[in-house]
Order: structure tokens, then C-alpha cells, then sequence
């Protein structure tokens, strides 16, 4: 590859602008002159960090006696910029790893312990916060986690439905979970209308478990009602990093040794949806519910083309 780009560069009409690691054989081939993005960034980390951290509310600074509180911000601060590189990602996992122990009343020199023992490496980070979900939470968690990687596996039959379509979970599916034999909740369970009410309640109760469960790998995006918010992953990263083997041993061990049947519930979560929804919910506020309900239907697994087949006679 780099020579490649070097003969292209032969030519002096022809002007490449590369981006990558300071790995020695870059620095060996490319030695044109380099901006270094930790070097540009310094001072937006600075503000990045100090701003969650350091502001008057804070619980980070009311946690912290007056005569740490300066001594912090070196220690800290600098210990931050010098490992994170530039990667914006990896202050903002640090940041909020440690205003949770300073919720917990940690001490300034156990911050500093905390900092030096996380992980420079991005999936090692994603590993850490894997590990630190509480054992009662774990098989809830793999679940959730393996119906939002569901949205980005290829369609298995495309004969008659072709298209594709990515970071559609909602919220509300959530409240599905909670049905006894989900992920076949349309055919064992009746749904009622949903009012507007319940649902700013559910929202409230549904983002709150989504972080308990999640420790943060997951997140809620979108607009601010039950129907708007989609739960999406912290960064691509993360979902590279589920899609791995290690993650996905982790899930599938949380998960009982048997993986859930994303597919199966994503559809019928769609159904449900359906079933729930008011006039009192503009139709503009949801995604389009049905090609939800095709695109993951189409994935059931081998053998369910009977249960597929009953659902697709209800949702018609």
C-alpha cells in the first residue's frame, strides 16, 4: 500500500493527503511534513474533560476535598492527554468511568489508580465495561445486544425484498422483553392501544434499563418520546467489536449457551408496535414499522417457516 501510494506520488502534478498510525514504517516513508492529531486536539480534550469533570455541579468536584481538587486536575488531566492520542472515544469512556467511581466517594489517589489501570486499547475498553455488567443483568444484556446487531446482518432471501435497513431499534421494543416466551410475543399476547401518558413513562423507565443493563456500550438517540428514540451503539467500534469472536462468545455464554432469536423478536416488536400505536401518535414518528417487520422475518431461522407464516397472517 505505501508503495503504492508512493508511486503515485511520483508524479509532481499529484499531492496525497495520508492519514495513519506513527507506526515506523510510515514515519520511514513518509516523512513530508505531519500534523499530529493529538497535538491539534489538545486543547478541545482539555475541554472535553475538564468541563463533565470540573464545572460547579459536578459531582466529580464536590466528591473531591479543595486541596485535591488542583492537584486532580494535573494528575488527571495530563495523565489523560498524554495516553489518549487523540481519540476523542477514549477520553469520553475515561471521563465517565471516572465521575461513576467519584459518585461512589472515591479518593483522589484511587482515581488515579483507576486511570492507570484502564486499557489504552479501544476493545479492551469495550471488554472492561462487558465484564463490569452486575451478573443479574448479564443475560438481559447479551439479548439487547444481540437484537441491535441483528440490524446489520445481510438479508438471507432477497428474492422479492431487497432492501435494507440499519439502527432501526426503537425504544419501546424493550417493553417487549418483559413477555413471558418473547421473542413470540404477537402470538401468545394481546396488545392494547397505548396512551401518550404510559408511554413518557416508559420512555423514562425504558432508557434507565437501558443503561443498567448496558453499562453504556448502548444508547439512546433520536428524538425525546417513546417512538423517536432508537437505541444505538456508543460508536461503530462498539458494534465492530460485538461482531468479534471473543464479544460474541461473552454474549452467548450470558445468554444461557443458546443465542436468542433476534430476527424473531425484532418482527414481531415491529407487530407489536403496530398494535400499540394511537392516533394520538403522528405516523411520521415512527420508522417504517413494516419493512422492519420483512426485513427481519425474512431472517427467521431454519425450520420456523410455520411460525413466520402465522405471524405474516396477523400482520396482514
Amino acid at each position: 500500500m505505501v508503495q503504492l501510494f508512493r508511486s503515485w506520488t511520483a508524479n509532481s502534478h499529484v499531492k496525497i493527503l495520508v492519514s495513519s498510525r506513527p507506526w515506523n514504517i510510515y514515519e520511514d516513508l513518509f516523512s513530508t511534513p505531519q500534523l499530529r492529531l493529538e497535538d491539534l486536539t489538545a486543547l478541545d480534550i482539555q475541554e472535553f474533560v475538564c468541563h463533565p469533570l470540573y464545572n460547579s455541579n459536578s459531582l466529580f468536584r464536590r466528591n473531591l476535598e479543595q486541596d485535591d481538587l488542583e492537584t486532580s486536575k494535573t494528575l488527571i488531566f495530563e495523565k489523560i492527554l498524554e495516553r489518549a492520542e487523540g481519540v476523542f472515544l477514549w477520553v469520553r469512556l475515561v471521563a465517565n468511568s471516572l465521575i461513576q467511581i467519584s459518585r461512589d466517594g472515591a479518593t483522589l489517589d484511587e482515581l488515579v489508580d483507576e486511570l492507570q489501570n484502564m486499557p489504552d486499547d479501544l476493545d479492551d475498553f469495550f471488554l472492561r465495561m462487558m465484564n463490569a455488567i452486575h451478573p443479574r443483568y448479564q443475560r438481559e444484556a447479551s439479548i439487547i445486544m444481540q437484537i441491535a446487531l441483528a440490524d446489520f446482518e445481510p438479508i438471507i432471501d432477497t428474492t422479492w425484498y431487497k432492501s435494507s435497513i440499519t439502527n432501526t431499534l426503537l425504544l419501546s421494543d424493550l417493553s417487549y422483553l418483559a413477555i413471558k416466551d418473547s421473542p413470540y410475543l404477537c402470538l401468545k399476547s394481546s396488545f392494547q392501544p397505548l396512551k401518550y401518558e404510559k408511554a413518557k413513562y416508559l420512555h423514562h423507565k425504558l432508557k434507565r434499563r437501558l443503561v443498567g443493563r448496558c453499562m453504556g456500550l448502548l444508547e439512546v438517540a433520536g428524538r425525546l418520546d417513546i417512538w423517536g428514540a432508537k437505541i444505538v451503539f456508543l460508536h461503530r467500534t462498539v458494534r465492530d467489536f460485538l461482531l468479534s469472536a471473543p464479544a460474541k462468545e461473552i454474549l452467548l455464554k450470558s445468554a444461557g449457551g443458546v443465542p436468542y432469536d433476534a430476527h424473531a423478536f425484532r418482527c414481531n416488536a415491529a407487530l407489536a408496535n403496530m398494535l400499540t400505536i394511537q392516533d394520538e401518535f403522528p405516523e411520521d414518528k415512527f420508522p417504517g414499522l413494516s419493512k422492519i417487520f420483512c426485513q427481519h422475518i425474512l431472517n427467521q431461522r431454519p425450520g420456523e417457516d410455520k411460525y413466520a407464516f402465522e405471524l405474516y397472517i396477523k400482520f396482514s
